[in-house]
């Protein structure tokens, strides 16, 4: 028989093969497998093999916390006693959890390596990791100098950039310190990675954003649009990361990484309501760009004057309507 120490979740933490058809278990030192857990007695119970209906008998041995069954999806609608278990059920003893497997057990089919799995290891290695800080120090400087072009305060202005670099290092570190911590394969370089291209696509965005609202006179819509794209990137990286470092299900991964966007949400909404009603200085909607940059066909003079009017009156309509809004009384 063979014998799997699993998590809750169902992850293999280790496995235990006999050869003999009957073990005892429990935490005494003569027993066939001994477990290290206080909630374990010192002989738990006993476990047979029965050949002729390829299953085990066990036999609690008057234990204070007693032995409960988990039946497999596969073994759940089988009909048999309360001490019997099948191939695949799962022994609960104490806070550890026991899955009894047989030898003559059909084991499926491995599965072919994925292409986002590959992907996932190329991005992982040491000189895609520097390839993508390299890039992202370059177009952070880049936007920098975009925004004030002095080379004198340029050489400062890159340093501050190191700071994004503290960032992908630390999370890196901090999904591979989970996945130890859940007895999985650390790969800090891949979550490293994860984060870096997150962060390098915001980057690129950002150098976008003021040719994409220009030319697609999309300036209203610049909160909606920097949430949406801000909030899928990091989805998908958190998502990623759980998914490497943990042994959740879907549903537990999906809420986990919703935790982010989530909290943008709330943060917009926020902005939106407490939006104060004086400026010390006006809200200028218009972006300029270089001629290079201009798509957008141009408007002719009667347009532009058509468009200025309308936004006279719109603004005239809000004045006279404050003005003959009633004066609240104490």
């Amino acid at each position: 028989m063979i014998i799997e120490k699993v998590s809750r979740s169902g992850a293999v933490l280790d496995h235990f093969q006999f050869t003999k058809s009957s073990i005892n278990i429990g935490r005494a030192y003569d027993n066939d497998l001994i477990l290290h857990d206080v909630h374990v007695e010192g002989s738990h119970l006993s476990l047979n093999y029965d050949d002729a209906n390829e299953g085990f008998w066990f036999k609690d041995l008057g234990s204070v916390n007693g032995t409960q069954v988990i039946r497999s999806k596969e073994n759940k609608h089988k009909k048999v006693p309360d001490s019997f278990i099948c191939s695949g059920d799962t022994l609960c003893i104490g806070k550890t959890y026991l899955k009894v497997r047989s030898r003559v057990q059909d084991v499926p089919a491995s599965l072919k390596i994925s292409v986002w799995d590959k992907a996932l290891s190329i991005s992982g290695s040491i000189w895609c990791v520097s390839l993508i800080c390299l890039a992202l120090l370059g177009l952070e400087t880049l936007d920098q100098f975009i925004s004030d072009p002095r080379m004198n305060k340029l050489g400062s202005k890159a340093l501050e950039s190191l700071n994004l670099l503290f960032i992908v290092i630390g999370y890196g570190v901090g999904w591979a310190f989970v996945a130890r911590v859940q007895k999985m394969e650390p790969r800090l370089l891949v979550h490293a990675s994860l984060v870096g291209w997150c962060m390098l696509f915001f980057s690129a965005f950002g150098l976008l954003e003021p040719i994409i609202y220009f030319n697609f006179d999309a300036t209203d819509y610049a909160p909606l649009i920097n949430f949406v794209v801000k909030s899928v990137a990091l989805f998908l990286v958190v998502w990623t990361s759980v998914y490497l470092a943990t042994e959740l299900k879907k549903v537990f991964r999906f809420l986990l990484a919703s935790l982010i966007p989530i909290g943008l949400l709330l943060g917009l909404i926020v902005g939106i309501f407490q939006k104060p009603e004086f400026v010390r200085f006006p809200q200028y909607d218009s972006i300029v760009v270089s001629p290079a940059w201009q798509w957008r066909d141009e408007i002719t003079r009667d347009e532009y004057i058509e468009k200025a009017a309308a936004l006279y009156r719109l603004a005239e309509k809000e004045i006279v309507d404050d003005a003959n809004e009633p004066e609240e009384t104490e």
